[in-house]
């Protein structure tokens, strides 16, 4: 709908981006639109200036960082991973905030990775472990 109602306004080179999403009430977020401009800077490759997306650097002091440090040894050989999937509106985890936007919790990281790998000790690599 964000997209849309940028198109609508010929917003042209803009992205779609939804703020505040860590708020579990939908009436709190925000629905804006970032200029691509913005986010650019200009490169030189091949002997010429290109336009390029700015990089991002990881910020390594940082919470998620950090999360991932304390993890990554086991991540390298087990199947850890997570679909973020959609947001629920109604129904069962419709009051959950999605992981993706919430501040990163070490204790949790850890435990949903020995519960991976208790489950990969015990079984073959066909057997499901359903979340």
């Amino acid at each position: 709908m964000n997209a849309s109602y940028l198109v609508h306004k010929k917003c042209s080179g803009y992205m779609s981006c939804i703020k505040n999403l860590q708020d579990p009430d939908p009436a709190k977020w925000v629905a804006a639109g970032c200029p691509l401009p913005a986010m650019m800077g200009v490169e030189r490759r091949k002997g010429e200036d290109k336009a390029v997306i700015t990089k991002a650097l990881v910020m390594l002091d940082g919470p998620m960082f950090k999360c991932y440090e304390t993890v990554r040894r086991k991540w390298a050989t087990l199947d850890c991973y997570q679909s973020p999937g959609p947001i629920q509106f109604r129904g069962a985890g419709s009051d959950a905030v999605n992981y993706m936007v919430k501040a990163p919790d070490i204790d949790a990281f850890v435990y949903e990775t020995n519960v991976q790998e208790r489950f990969e000790s015990r079984h073959g690599s066909g057997d499901v472990l359903f979340r």
